[in-house]
């Protein structure tokens, strides 16, 4: 494991997702976009963050794109646990939860065969 590869797609996964919430936040504040739209915006939001950063990962790593892509899908899990442990003390294992866990497992996978090299 190439565990540059894995902190760049990291870093990668969380600044994308941060930029393109951030464009979800002003379009709902100045266009009138529902909470729902919104919430799916989010979803789509972390999911791509997550592939661009396992692509990235997968790219850099070269023979193992797979297990050097999904440590990036686990540190972005571990990292919204630990935000939600930190600011709401307990967290929800509901459907909303499980299909977020689920996209961002499911990105990085599909980012790791993008980026894997023939």
């Amino acid at each position: 494991m190439k565990l540059k590869g894995i902190i760049a797609g990291s870093a990668l996964s969380f600044a994308l997702t941060f930029v393109f919430v951030f464009i979800i936040a002003l379009l709902e504040y100045f266009t009138g976009m529902s909470e729902g739209a919104a919430n799916i915006c989010a979803y789509i939001a972390a999911a791509a963050g997550v592939f661009a950063g396992a692509l990235l990962s997968a790219a850099v790593s070269g023979q193992r794109a797979l297990l050097n892509a999904m440590p990036v899908s686990l540190i972005y899990i571990a990292a919204i646990i630990t935000a939600t442990l930190i600011f709401r003390k307990s967290i929800n294992t509901d459907i909303h939860c499980i299909s977020l866990f689920a996209g961002i497992v499911l990105a990085g996978f599909l980012g790791a065969v993008a980026g894997q090299r023939k």
